[in-house]
């Protein structure tokens, strides 16, 4: 029998141990110290607590047995083993607490993987471990491996593979090597005339589009990916990706990283060691953790291209 009040589950009294389903029930077991009397002081024992609330983590509804204990072991009569896989697909327990993952599980059915690939091109949470999403990323990065390991004066080899690597790449790009992607720079766009410095990454799981003449410096991190703060989440190999958009004559400095989801506008210069979370207007001058916008590129800068040095006179 069962109450009909909903109570916390006492996971601060010990440790949950198993979640186990018997006669269409789901138990929670928890294990505990028993100090009633000397001879039981500090003895481990299991209870059963009672029944799992499906809608709301961490409750539970108790049976009558809730306050007797008993030894070590668990009940396999009646077991049910589509309850058991169905509490275990929304449960997890975690740092001896019972955690609840939301509506999100590890997809098996054909339906639940076609919802799952939907997610991802929503850019919201997705489970990220599906082998048919990435069954063609090691080929990618395979030739970008090709790419890192050809000779600088070997021009030839290299604007071919560029062509090959990049998703689009327009006339006049240089990309130094090595240079580094999730994905081998597959789902990274370039306009003409971009210069790529050394020792950049691209976390090219969405899309990355560069405009005309950008300049990009040594060791800038272009990260679309991301993963929830919900620690269960991230346990369980939940990530999202949203797409970089870098408007056309950008410099971006040393060590930036760009965040998930940002857009740079034209002709804008971000700092070096920035961390761009958000938006970026064209036509400013912007740095910082996270980067802000300094000012507005002005006719000083006409005058002055570092600092207080002013251009000579022709």
């Amino acid at each position: 029998m069962y109450f009909k009040t909903q109570v916390q589950i006492p996971s601060e009294e010990g440790r949950i141990t198993q979640i186990i389903s018997s006669k269409g029930e789901a138990h929670v077991y928890y294990t505990l110290h028993a100090s009633s009397d000397a001879k039981t002081k500090d003895q481990p024992y299991r209870k059963c607590i009672g029944l799992a609330c499906q809608d709301q983590p961490g409750m539970m509804y108790p049976n009558e047995a809730y306050v007797d204990m008993f030894p070590d072991k668990c009940p396999t009569d009646g077991a049910d083993p589509e309850l058991t896989e169905y509490i275990l697909s929304h449960f997890r327990i975690q740092s001896g607490k019972l955690v609840r993952l939301m509506d999100f599980h590890i997809p098996s059915t054909p339906e639940e993987m076609e919802k799952n690939i939907e997610r991802r091109k929503a850019g919201l949470p997705y489970w990220c471990n599906d082998p048919d999403l990435f069954a063609e990323q090691h080929v990618y990065q395979d030739k970008m491996t090709e790419y890192n390991r050809t000779m600088p004066t070997d021009t030839a080899a290299r604007r071919q593979l560029l062509k090959e690597m990049f998703a689009e790449i327009g006339d006049d790009c240089m990309v130094e090597t090595p240079v580094s992607a999730n994905w081998g720079c597959h789902n990274v766009h370039l306009g003409c005339g971009v210069y790529i410095n050394s020792g950049v990454t691209f976390v090219d799981d969405a899309d990355i589009c560069i405009g005309d003449n950008c300049l990009i410096g040594t060791g800038v991190t272009f990260c679309t990916a991301g993963h929830p703060v919900l620690p269960e989440l991230r346990e369980n190999d939940y990530q999202f990706e949203l797409p970089i958009r870098i408007g056309r004559n950008v410099w971006i400095g040393s060590g930036v990283q760009i965040m998930p989801g940002v857009t740079i506008g034209d002709n804008s210069v971000i700092g070096a060691g920035s961390v761009v979370t958000k938006d970026i207007p064209a036509d400013v001058v912007a740095c910082g953790v996270p980067c802000k916008v300094q000012r507005e590129i002005c006719d000083r800068d006409k005058e002055f291209y570092y600092k207080d040095m002013k251009f000579p006179k022709l």
